[in-house]
């Protein structure tokens, strides 16, 4: 039995679906090999594009399995160095650079699109004066939290 799509809408953006309330057809529309095995491709009745699941996400295109990149992303964010890491995962420091700026950019993606305050509830905006050994001007770190979704609107 083959899996369902993991999106039930077109992902590419200039689709004529996007924006209404009807959603795009997406068909099975073959598949294809690749070293960790048989891919399945869709395609959308509606702009007559193909595309996989995993497009839009950071595992796109990615040439290694993803728990290699979900272990190394894990452990930089854990506050381990690029360099431990690729020891870790065999691959170059680089790659785990290259890895972590994408899941990033994809994390920050997210936010943008799924997380949204339309009627803040309570503000809360707290100030840190901070200095270093030795050092004599001090440093002002400035957030603002929402006290009942405890999201984080700024940081400074």
């Amino acid at each position: 039995m083959t899996p369902l799509p993991l999106r039930r809408n077109c992902p590419h953006s200039d689709c004529p679906s996007k924006g209404t309330q009807a959603r795009a057809r997406v068909v099975r529309h073959g598949s294809f090999t690749t070293r960790r095995g048989v891919r399945t491709r869709y395609l959308c009745r509606s702009c007559e594009r193909t595309f996989v699941p995993s497009l839009g996400t950071a595992y796109h295109r990615l040439r290694r399995p993803r728990r290699d990149f979900d272990q190394a992303v894990k452990l930089v964010v854990e506050g381990n160095t690029a360099t431990a890491v690729a020891r870790v995962s065999a691959v170059a420091p680089s790659t785990v650079l290259r890895w972590y700026e994408r899941a990033a950019r994809h994390a920050r993606r997210f936010d943008e699109e799924h997380l949204k305050l339309d009627e803040p509830v309570e503000l809360q905006l707290d100030e840190l004066n901070t200095h270093g050994a030795g050092e004599r001007d001090p440093d002002w770190v400035f957030g603002a939290i929402e006290v009942w979704s405890r999201v984080w609107l700024a940081t400074s």
